[in-house]
């Protein structure tokens, strides 16, 4: 049945572009392989996204919870949304994205320079806690 449909939509697609038509018997498996590791992958950073903010929410809890799974879902549209807009929107959510990464680790380095206890690290670099 799955075949037929794809056959079918693949032939009206072909009538009005003039395209050789596919096949979609050989290409199936792996549009559904792509498609379920992506869904895997967002789910999974949406899990982690909520859960580590659940740390400052205690709402969010471990991600589990139905306003996590609001606000996932929510953070899912609106990325479609943006990337549907086309790739000036999607840019601009790259930047985004890319400041949201080098923030934490400038801040983990300054916080190396002058937070650090040089001495207390180099009494504990072997991790069995003697000092």
């Amino acid at each position: 049945m799955v075949w037929y449909a794809k056959r079918l939509a693949s032939s009206l697609r072909c009538g009005r572009s003039g395209m050789r038509p596919t096949r979609p018997d050989a290409t199936a498996p792996v549009e559904y392989g792509y498609w379920a590791s992506a869904c895997a992958g967002n789910v999974t950073y949406w899990v982690l996204i909520m859960s580590t903010a659940g740390a400052i929410a205690p709402a969010l809890g471990h991600g589990d919870t139905l306003l996590a799974i609001a606000l996932s879902s929510v953070g899912v549209w609106l990325f479609f949304y943006f990337i549907r807009r086309g790739v000036k929107d999607a840019a601009i959510i790259n930047r985004i994205v890319t400041i949201a990464k080098i923030v934490p680790i400038l801040l983990f380095i300054l916080l190396a320079l002058f937070a650090l206890d040089p001495q207390a690290f180099a009494d504990n670099i072997r991790g069995d806690g003697a000092t």
